[in-house]
This record gives structure tokens, sequence and C-alpha cells, in this order.
């Protein structure tokens, strides 16, 4: 009897942690133990032989599963924010390190810019969107295509 409990509390509290996250994390824990519920229902076997068969069966299904879910789990979507790097911006405000100052216009928003280098930046400068860093926008200066003929 004690066997029936110690299964049904091991699928129930992999179930939780299963809804719990957005992951497939403790799917093939909890279908293992639901096997192992099943197997000490019907069967005489000891908690070490259940204990086998929730390990297999864990297992089996993770291998056979796992590389089947990672074809279906969501591809890379970035940000808005993350689209913005490689994007120009101009300097509205001198950008200087030292002084921990520096604001740029973005698609007709101010933001908060530091320096890529560490150079100090004038305003007007054309510049280009190396990163983000919090609500920062770290900046290089844009340098204009050189033709090669």
């Amino acid at each position: 009897m004690y066997e029936l409990i110690t299964w049904g509390v091991i699928l129930i509290v992999a179930v939780i942690v299963e809804l719990s996250t957005a992951q497939l994390v403790s799917v093939w824990f909890a279908a293992g133990a639901l096997v192992a519920f099943l197997v000490s229902l019907l069967t005489n076997w000891g908690l070490a032989g259940q204990s086998v068969v929730f390990v297999l069966a864990s297992g089996i299904l993770l291998l056979l599963t796992r590389p089947l879910a990672k074809k279906f789990k969501p591809k890379f979507v970035p940000t808005n924010m993350e689209l913005l790097v490689g994007d120009t911006a101009v300097i509205t405000e001198e950008v200087d390190s030292e002084r921990g100052t520096g604001r740029a216009k973005l698609s007709g928003t101010e933001w908060f810019v530091i320096s890529e280098s560490g150079e100090p930046i004038e305003p007007g400068t054309s510049v280009e969107i190396k990163a983000i860093d919090g609500i920062k926008l770290v900046v290089g200066v844009k340098h204009p295509a050189v033709n090669k003929r």
C-alpha cells in the first residue's frame, strides 16, 4: 500500500513541476511514476522492482521523445529591443563616460547612450547601436562607407 502512495506522490509532484514550467522538465518522470504506480497496483513486486520499472520507463521515454520534443521547441524570436542593434541614431547630448552623460534620438525617441569605446561623442554625430545595456544603448561612431574602385 505504501508503494502506491509513494508513486502517487511522485506522480503528483512531477505533474505540478511540469505544469509550473514552460519547458519539458519532468513529463518523463511523471510517466515513469505512472507506470510504476500501475506495476505496484497490478503486481506483487517490491519497491526495488518498481523503482527499476520507474527508472527504465522514464529513461526509455526520455530517449524516445526528447528529440521529437526538440523539433517542436519554438525558435528564438528577437524582442523589439534586440532589433535595434545595427540601427543608426543621432547624438543629441554629448556622450561623456566620465560625466555619465549622453543621449541620442532613434526613430523619434530619446535614449540614454554610452560609448562603446569610452571616447566622447559630439552632438549631431551619427552612431550605430552595438548593443543594449539595461535601458542604455551602447553606441559606436558610424563611419561613412568607403568606395573602393
